[in-house]
């Protein structure tokens, strides 16, 4: 089982630059492009969050992996239903194999190679 947490795809904070590139693969990205240019102009920033998670499972070799212990917090006063990794030193490796850093060119490129795919 694998996890990619919102820490590393946060990483991928899309601008303008970002957005016309996604312009010029063709009609699906002009398409995607306006609705992310949308969310740039409302929230500051578009952050590819589930395009990231996709590459992380069909190109692996662009991430690296740790094995960690996670947990669904259950029990927690403000914290009920977060996912808890623990990163601590000297903890026992997990089951789950947690994203803790992405090549993040090569990610995104492969983000636009796919829209290109489609279109």
């Amino acid at each position: 089982m694998k996890m990619i947490p919102l820490d590393v795809t946060m990483r991928f904070e899309w601008s303008a630059r970002e957005t016309q590139a996604l312009r010029t693969v063709g009609r699906v990205g002009r398409l995607l492009a306006d609705a992310i240019r949308h969310v740039q102009e409302r929230d500051g920033v578009f952050v590819p969050h589930d395009a990231v998670a996709a590459i992380a499972l069909t190109s692996p070799g662009l991430f690296t992996w740790t094995p960690r212990q996670v947990r669904c917090e259950t029990k927690g006063e403000f914290t009920t239903g977060e996912t808890v990794v623990d990163r601590r030193p000297g903890g026992s490796p997990g089951r789950v194999l947690v994203a803790g850093d992405a090549d993040i060119p090569a990610v995104s490129a492969r983000i636009l190679k796919a829209v290109a795919s489609i279109a």
